[in-house]
């Protein structure tokens, strides 16, 4: 059952920003009622049911200030959000001790904003009365019934929020569609946040600059990670690496491991990260998608070994992050998404789409920033091109083939990713027989094994 939409109230005495508020807003799943400064706010509010405002702080004819006061003032437990682009430390003290429940800072991303309106609608949820909340027949359920609205609807071109209740909280799910436009939005106009590097990855640009960086600087960088030293010494005394003796302490490991294999098993450790998720409609997708990718990285790289196709570590680490771009969006959409509890097919219809559609601009975005190594960035467009080198061209086929050899162990991708080339194509372009394709599956899932201890 769908009930009217939440309510938001804008105050923006900018009209440039007041449309884009308004946009985000309605993006988010909002109705929406904009203003032109605090007196028309506080007279909008006096005259309607709203269920947020968000207003600027320096207004003319009634500030920003001026306007939570009298909120306030009237017990009023509606969430404020405060926007402002010259606000000092003490502004943000006294509206927080007036009532403001969070305050942003000019300019505005319009991720930020949905997250904040999402966050000070939930949190008001909780303390909302019946009489306040939205109107719907679901107000009528018996108590022992649980109302489950559907995911996302999308009506007129208008995007809406499903509510629905128990009698002690409104619950919402937010609209995916309104997700997916306002990523799209923040992608085309330069304003989707890239997260910063690890400082492992810091290390490996370094070891790619310095192929002779010292065992020690190494041993030292991991030291201050308990747990990737942990791994490292684990890893070390596997079946796939194990020498004459038993090694127990980190400057051993690294010794047999050598510093270019210890820093990229480290660098795979925390890239896991990446891949895990709280949110219960995405954890076996997040799952799936981490299987494949470390059977793929391992792969390449024992293909890349064993054929002497080039550098088996710089390979292992590329195709390691060839679908980062991917992971970041649906890292996006998961953050973005609140409580939803299931996605139909429909909605899983609309992640793959836009995942696959711009997991190239922003893995090669994303690299950049980590100033990884062009063969990297140019692996994860997923693009060949009259332009692309050698190794990167042999690169995208042992990637390749690695993905069919992993549909074949039960590792299909979850998004649906089409392959660009066959089997067959791709190794007979590279030279490869049979053969040696199967020895580097063994060794491949021997690593991947060792890794996952």
């Amino acid at each position: 059952m769908t009930a009217e939409l939440p309510h938001v109230l804008i105050a923006e005495d900018d009209s440039l920003a007041r449309m884009s508020l308004e946009k985000t807003a309605k993006h988010f799943g909002c109705r929406v009622t904009a203003v032109r400064n605090g007196e028309e706010a506080l007279s909008a509010y006096q005259g309607e049911e709203f269920d947020l405002v968000l207003s600027d702080l320096s207004m003319p004819r009634l500030s920003g200030h001026a306007l939570a006061q009298a909120i306030r003032a009237d017990d009023s437990i509606i969430p404020i959000v405060m926007t402002s682009a010259d606000g000092e430390i003490h502004d943000v003290v006294e509206l927080l001790r007036v009532g403001v429940n969070d305050y942003l800072q000019k300019p505005i991303r319009p991720g930020e904003l949905m997250r904040s309106l999402r966050v000070a609608l939930d949190r008001a949820r909780h303390k909302m009365p019946s009489s306040r909340r939205p109107k719907s027949s679901v107000e009528s359920t018996p108590v022992e019934e649980t109302v489950q609205p559907p995911v996302s609807e999308l009506s007129g071109g208008a995007l809406e929020q499903s509510w629905a209740y128990t009698p002690q909280k409104v619950q919402v799910t937010v609209n995916l569609r309104g997700i997916v436009a306002q990523l799209r939005d923040d992608l085309e106009s330069g304003t989707f946040v890239l997260p910063t590097p690890k400082p492992i990855t810091g290390l490996w640009a370094q070891l790619q600059k310095d192929p002779n960086l010292s065992g020690d600087k190494v041993v030292r960088l991991l030291e201050k990670s308990p747990n990737i030293a942990r791994r490292a010494i684990a890893m070390s005394n596997t079946s796939f690496f194990r020498g004459t003796r038993r090694v127990s302490n980190l400057k051993d490991a690294v010794i047999r491991l050598g510093n270019r294999t210890v820093v990229n098993e480290a660098q795979t450790l925390l890239h896991r990260e990446y891949f895990e998720t709280q949110h219960p409609a995405l954890q076996e997708l997040f799952a799936a998608q981490w299987n494949r990718t470390l059977f793929v990285a391992a792969m390449v790289r024992e293909l890349t070994r064993l054929n002497r196709l080039g550098d088996p570590e710089n390979a292992y680490l590329a195709s390691l992050f060839q679908n980062v771009g991917e992971i970041i969006l649906l890292r996006y959409i998961g953050n973005s998404m609140g409580s939803v509890p299931t996605l139909n097919e429909d909605d899983m219809g609309l992640i793959r789409r836009v995942c696959i559609e711009h997991r190239g601009s922003v893995g090669v975005a994303l690299l950049r920033k980590w100033n990884f190594p062009e063969e990297c960035i140019a692996l994860a467009s997923y693009q060949e091109t009259s332009q692309t080198s050698l190794r990167v061209n042999r690169l995208l086929h042992l990637c390749d083939i690695s993905k069919h050899l992993a549909d074949e162990q039960g590792l299909e991708s979850q998004l649906g990713a089409p392959i660009e080339r066959s089997m067959a194509e791709a190794m007979q372009v590279l030279g490869l027989r049979e053969d040696a394709l199967r020895r580097s599956l063994d060794r491949a899932l021997l690593l991947v094994g060792a890794s996952t201890q």
